[in-house]
């Protein structure tokens, strides 16, 4: 979720992921087992990607929006809902205490 949030900072768009229905979103979204990672792919090339590097266990996890806004979901249920604007400056903030 964080990768996805980030991956807004340096433009105007948004992300709408959308966790799997019956899946724990935080192990769905946090998790950084090895062999994880996200690619942000045009829909038109999504083919072509994924018989490129031959990739198996793929799975789309969401998708880019003009408005920018991260959202999380799971089926009709809003998880998380936040400018891209806000995400971005609480991530510059220094951590107040630890």
């Amino acid at each position: 979720a964080v990768a996805a949030a980030e991956m807004t900072f340096g433009n105007h768009l948004g992300v709408h992921l959308q966790t799997p229905s019956g899946a724990d979103p935080a192990g769905f979204l946090f998790c950084e087992s090895p062999g994880r990672f996200l690619v942000e792919v045009d829909p038109e090339n999504k083919l072509e990607f994924e018989s490129t590097l031959g990739l198996q266990g793929a799975a789309p996890v969401g998708f880019v929006t003009k408005k920018p806004e991260f959202k999380i979901t799971q089926g009709e249920a809003m998880l998380v809902f936040e400018t891209t604007s806000t995400l971005k400056a609480l991530w510059k903030q220094p951590l107040k205490e630890l």
